[in-house]
């Protein structure tokens, strides 16, 4: 695909016609970790910035009326947010599917729990930082890994809907079906995996050495698999982070047929919106500084808000935003399912050095 089509097939004239699915809300950036690959880390976490229960219930309001089915609550840490049940609740009355996404420290405290399931939370998602309390401490900053396994047995025995979802780091890459017994231990049945990257120390690093580092990644992952996918009865899924040339391509056509792979996120595919607790519209929230604009200022309901989005500014962002890698991209076959993986990544090292640090791998072992 050349890229001037490729620019009318992720920038279709009809976005009016767009059906967005989902809606991330920023509910506050305080949080009770301190996870070192945190993208949020730049805000500080402090614990004024949030948004107001009225902030929340507008931004609901504008969903249910563009069409949205799913509000995923997100922060910072979400259960810390002090009118979370009374948000969960007025999310039920409109509607919609209300998911929560933690890191599960306060989900230790089993009434806690117990009024997520009567404000009528649908769905969680914690995140597992560590497979010990040594590895949770270093990477986030604080002792942590019993209180996730009470929470995660606190939720499965309420009918509320569990995903854990398992952050990839190159730490942790050798103990991920450890991680998973743990977890299986306390009743969680279904998992996602998503890679992260530590870039804190990325100065002192050369850019060879960043992507060696995920080409192992990558090369372990393929070697625990099939591990992964015995014990949990292929119920999983790999998040893309890294681009698909970074994998063996016979692997990944083995996990799209068994539907293991979740390709490239809502921004490149425009199917869902982001709003921080500024009430700022964002591309991502890992780009939660990305301000384009802001409810009730710049939009205020369906049709201005689509009329926002539609506009030639705003459109010239995002299309800025889901620009290729690298110009070789155009003429991969893989080019639409990949789109180059998680955007923010090439913050941090170009597509050309990775790609020659792939071709040096494979001059390896040749």
């Amino acid at each position: 695909m050349e890229e001037k089509d490729l620019f009318k097939y992720f920038n279709k004239p009809n976005i009016k016609q767009q059906q967005y699915l989902d809606m991330w809300i920023t509910l506050n950036r305080e949080c009770n970790m301190r996870c070192k690959w945190c993208y949020a880390a730049s805000t500080g976490y402090a614990k004024e910035d949030k948004l107001s229960v009225k902030d929340v219930k507008d931004l609901v309001k504008l969903a249910k009326s563009l069409g949205v089915k799913n509000i995923t609550l997100i922060g910072g840490e979400p259960t810390m947010f002090n009118e979370l049940f009374q948000v969960i609740s007025f999310i039920k009355q409109n509607g919609l599917k209300v998911i929560l996404v933690t890191n599960g420290l306060r989900l230790a405290d089993a009434i806690f729990v117990n009024q997520l399931s009567k404000a009528g939370l649908d769905s969680l998602s914690i995140s597992i930082k560590g497979y010990d309390e040594r590895t949770y401490k270093s990477n986030t900053g604080g002792y942590g890994f019993s209180n996730i396994e009470r929470a995660i047995g606190n939720v499965c025995d309420l009918n509320i809907e569990l995903l854990i979802t398992i952050v990839i780091t190159y730490e942790n890459i050798n103990y991920l079906p450890e991680m998973i017994e743990k977890c299986q231990k306390y009743g969680a049945k279904r998992f996602s995996f998503t890679f992260s990257y530590d870039f804190s120390g990325i100065n002192r690093k050369s850019k060879y050495d960043i992507n060696r580092e995920i080409f192992d990644m990558v090369n372990k992952f393929q070697e625990v698999y099939y591990d992964i996918n015995r014990m949990t009865d292929g119920n999983f899924r790999l998040k893309q982070s890294f681009p698909l040339c970074a994998w063996n391509m016979e692997f990944i056509k083995m996990m799209e047929k068994r539907g293991q792979i979740n390709y490239v996120c809502q921004l490149l595919k425009n199917s869902g919106i982001v709003f921080n607790e500024r009430k700022e519209l964002i591309p991502c929230n890992a780009m939660h500084g990305s301000g384009l604009g802001v409810f009730g200022v710049d939009f205020w309901d369906s049709e201005s808000f689509l009329n926002f989005v539609e506009s030639r500014e705003i459109k010239k962002i995002f299309q800025r935003f889901r620009n290729l890698p690298d110009k070789k991209c155009y003429s991969c076959p893989w080019m639409i399912k990949c789109r180059g993986g998680c955007i923010s990544n090439w913050y941090n090292f170009s597509m050309l050095e990775f790609l020659q640090c792939k071709q040096e791998r494979e001059n390896n072992v040749t």
